[in-house]
């Protein structure tokens, strides 16, 4: 079936160029965004990557409206169905083609728990991480220590919701995985020391092998991310 939907995505070829049925938009700097490239690598779906530089004001012309009225990014283009918010992304994505995987469960209960910890990545984890460093980056203000120290509580609830488990819903990699780990690798990214966090550090691990060219879909941002907040922060982050 993934081969099936691979190729089925891979739908023409006009004057050497290829074309795609399917396109996110989105940037590599962009924490949002990776995850969802991550999911689109880890079901193998050939897409088309239009760069958006939100710094430019590129999310803000009438044809990007018209598919997202947010303005934001990731934004993807599944054939003419729009959808934004990159969890919402995911969601989609694995129930329409993920549906032989265990990546988003069929069970109430399972799923459930797929869902909480989606939300546990936006609302907190990712949430803490945005409220503490961007009205820095983005404003100048000084780092907060009291934001910092609620991000570091995020990763100790993380640290807890992993507990013996191999994966942060049970022994089966899931979207949620996924949507942590890009929030996760930013954190880190930025000087995070997960000394005292050994068991999101061996998660860690156990993830960045199961998505294939994590480099291109996560690490590449990631450092890029990292080189702009050492220009925009004076101060260190962690």
């Amino acid at each position: 079936r993934q081969v099936f939907t691979a190729v089925l995505y891979k739908t023409a070829v006009v004057n050497s160029v290829i074309i795609f049925n399917m396109d996110l938009y989105g940037h590599d700097v962009s924490p949002p965004c990776r995850p969802v490239a991550m999911l689109l690598n880890v079901l193998k779906l050939k897409y088309g990557l239009k760069e958006i530089d939100v710094m430019e004001g590129q999310q803000m012309t009438p044809e990007f409206i018209k598919m997202n009225p947010q303005h934001t990014i990731p934004t993807l283009d599944d054939n003419g169905f729009y959808i934004h918010e990159s969890r919402a992304i995911m969601q989609y994505l694995a129930n329409q083609y993920g549906q032989d995987t265990k990546l988003y469960p069929t069970d109430p209960k399972a799923r459930a728990k797929v869902d909480q910890m989606l939300y546990f990545d936006m609302g907190t984890l990712y949430g803490s991480f945005k409220d503490y460093l961007f009205p820095t980056m983005i404003e100048g203000v000084p780092l907060n220590i009291e934001k910092k120290l609620k991000l570091v509580e995020a990763v100790d609830f993380l640290e807890t919701y992993i507990g013996d488990q191999k994966f942060v819903c049970g022994d089966e990699l899931t979207i949620a995985d996924i949507a942590l780990l890009g929030s996760m690798a930013f954190i880190k990214g930025c000087g995070y020391d997960l000394y005292g966090h050994f068991k999101v550090a061996a998660w860690l691990e156990r993830c960045i092998p199961l998505i294939p060219d994590y480099e291109t879909a996560t690490q590449k941002g990631v450092s890029q991310f990292a080189e702009l907040v050492a220009t925009l922060v004076a101060e260190p982050v962690f």
